[in-house]
């Protein structure tokens, strides 16, 4: 009887199940879900979801500790329905929708800062070490003082910019999380001339409920479809 030669690598399919059940939760997984439901230690399920984690395929909520699916999946499945759905809900909050494949600086403006500061800290020390470009005479290129200021967006849930990607423009973004497999953020943008005194504050707010109704969307198990 022939012996099959078919190289199995274990690891791999944990991973790949791994994504699956994550994909199909509706509030994301935590390691010891994952480790009761693949019947393997949660030594082992930890060191697959750091390595899913750090390549991208998973992206861990810093409070509930439950993973859901990072922006690597996102990327690789195109147009798949995670990206439809948190397109459709958040389309009525919205004027103007940035496309994909638009780049904007992690490290400079309100929309890096809040996917900074859902980013474990390790990574965001990666990402730091990589320099602190200055764009603008405001933009913060003091190690120490953009770490606080992604800690002070974590806190606050709300991220703003003043001058710091384009002089003369000011922002406010608030994070959507991870809930529909990829990280996203609701950002608003004017000119400093249109803004007075306060407006970027109340605009912040604004975006912080603007999120909240998207997310508990987003959660809720009855969405159609």
């Amino acid at each position: 009887m022939p012996v099959s030669t078919a190289y199995r690598a274990p690891s791999v399919g944990r991973a790949l199940k791994i994504l699956e059940m994550v994909a199909e939760s509706h509030g994301g997984l935590g390691i010891s879900d994952l480790a009761r439901m693949l019947g393997i230690s949660k030594g082992t399920v930890f060191g697959l979801c750091q390595q899913l984690e750090d390549h991208g395929a998973l992206t861990r909520d810093p409070v509930s500790k439950r993973y859901g699916l990072g922006p690597l999946v996102a990327t690789l499945a195109g147009r798949g329905f995670v990206h439809a759905r948190l397109r459709d809900l958040a389309g009525p909050e919205l004027s103007i929708a940035a496309g994909a494949g638009t780049r904007l600086p992690l490290t400079a403006g309100a929309v890096g800062k809040v996917f900074l500061a859902g980013m474990p800290p390790a990574r965001l020390e990666q990402i730091m070490a990589q320099g602190l470009k200055a764009h603008t005479p405001h933009t913060v290129t003091d190690p120490q003082a953009f770490r606080q200021q992604v800690d002070q967006v974590r806190r606050q849930g709300y991220a703003l910019e003043r001058d710091e990607y384009l002089v003369g423009v000011w922002g406010a973004a608030a994070p959507l999380g991870a809930q529909a497999g990829l990280p996203a953020a609701l950002w608003s943008v004017g000119f400093t001339s249109s803004l007075t005194p306060g407006r970027l504050e109340k605009i912040a707010a604004s975006l912080r409920q603007a999120a909240q109704r998207i997310a508990q969307a987003l959660s809720s198990p009855d969405l159609p479809g």
